[in-house]
């Protein structure tokens, strides 16, 4: 019988596993690190792996038969060393492989040092579904100026994709906020061919009517907490003392998902992974708040909303001054949006994380703050 290296998380759940044979560090391709603390993370384990330690988090044996049948027969398609993260617990919950080496005949850059995702319930399965019809679309939109993996579907409920073999994380500093907002528009600006290159205008009144529900699901949010917020009222005063309506605005395709750890620089390029929440008729906005937001709440831990705001208002003129008449309502737009993706994520999950309810309620007072300056 097969023996594996088994790494629990604090509450003895299998995090990763891989076959004891393979003494390699390509476990690690398996996590991003962004700071500093994450990097120590993972250079300990890996000593501890390396001299086989034991503790509370690691273990070696055999493989759980839930997680030998969630493998399946793909295991057969693989040829080398692998390794296997067993997932985030909750409706969107897969299994992520990563292979040194295929035995599958695809194309070269689908042979080797590749991820392999398998959907474990409906919902990650459309997920993975989004993200091969995402890749197609950046196929086709020619010369870009990043990379992107290659994908594969093996069956309906596993994708090949490629990776990207010296990887480097992108760094981000934690004590120098003019040097993130450097990474924030270097990463941005690199996506920039795409969404000018889905890009489609509609007017700005018909992309607040598409976005109702938005409206319908943060109001019903607000009431639960006992906030006193119509946000649909709110942006069409906003929009009518402003005479917004009819200003044209531009849509097209977004990654959805974009933070530091969905991106890493192949050689000297950016490769830009992790297409699974892409959409095709959103603001470029989206994408940029998504990012900022993403690392100054979760990995700085800056709650402050004025300092947010400030800094949310150096982007906004900076990088959309086309834009300049109506971002701060559009702000607003995409920040309720990622309160009711969020707070939905949180809802479905099986376990329950700080970091969620460090976001929704920091990205609440964002909102009623901005609500409160914008007019």
């Amino acid at each position: 019988m097969n023996k594996f290296v088994l790494v629990m998380d604090k509450s003895k759940n299998l995090r990763w596993f891989f076959p004891d044979s393979c003494r390699k560090s390509i476990f690690l391709n398996l996590y991003s690190t962004t700071t500093l603390r994450q990097k120590l993370l993972s250079y300990s384990l890996l000593l501890l792996i390396r001299f086989r330690f034991k503790n509370r988090y690691l273990s070696y044996g055999s493989l759980p038969d839930k997680n030998m049948k969630e493998m399946g027969d793909l295991i057969d398609y693989i040829d080398g060393c692998y390794a296997v993260f067993t997932g985030t617990p909750g409706v969107d919950r897969k299994l992520v492989v990563y292979a040194e080496k295929l035995k599958l005949e695809l194309s070269s850059k689908l042979q080797r040092n590749i991820f392999i995702k398998i959907s474990l319930n409906r919902n990650s399965e459309t997920l993975l579904s989004n993200e091969h019809f995402s890749l197609g679309v950046l196929s086709k939109l020619g010369p870009l100026d990043f990379e992107f993996p290659s994908s594969y579907f093996v069956r309906d409920s596993a994708l090949i994709i490629s990776s990207c073999k010296y990887r480097r994380n992108i760094r981000i500093s934690k004590y120098n906020q003019n040097q993130r907002i450097k990474s924030y528009q270097y990463i941005f600006n690199t996506l920039n061919r795409v969404y000018s290159n889905t890009a489609t205008e509609i007017s700005f009144s018909k992309y607040i009517e598409a976005s109702v529900n938005v409206f319908i699901k943060t109001n019903s949010i607000f009431n639960e907490k006992g906030i006193e917020l119509d946000t649909r009222t709110w942006i069409h005063e906003s929009v009518s003392a402003n005479s917004l309506s009819n200003i044209c605005m531009k849509i097209g395709m977004v990654h959805g998902d974009l933070t530091p750890w969905n991106v890493c620089l192949c050689d000297r390029n950016l490769f830009v992974f992790d297409w699974e929440r892409s959409r095709s008729q959103e603001s470029a906005l989206f994408d940029l708040l998504y990012l900022f937001l993403s690392v100054e709440i979760l990995v700085i831990k800056n709650h402050s909303v004025d300092k947010l705001s400030k800094v949310m208002d150096m982007l906004l003129e900076s990088m959309f001054v086309r834009e300049k008449m109506y971002t701060k309502q559009l702000s607003i737009i995409i920040l309720l949006k990622l309160l009711v993706e969020k707070y939905e994520l949180k809802e479905l999950s099986i376990e329950r994380f700080p970091q969620q309810e460090w976001y929704i309620d920091t990205l609440i007072q964002l909102i009623l703050f901005r609500c409160r300056i914008t007019l």
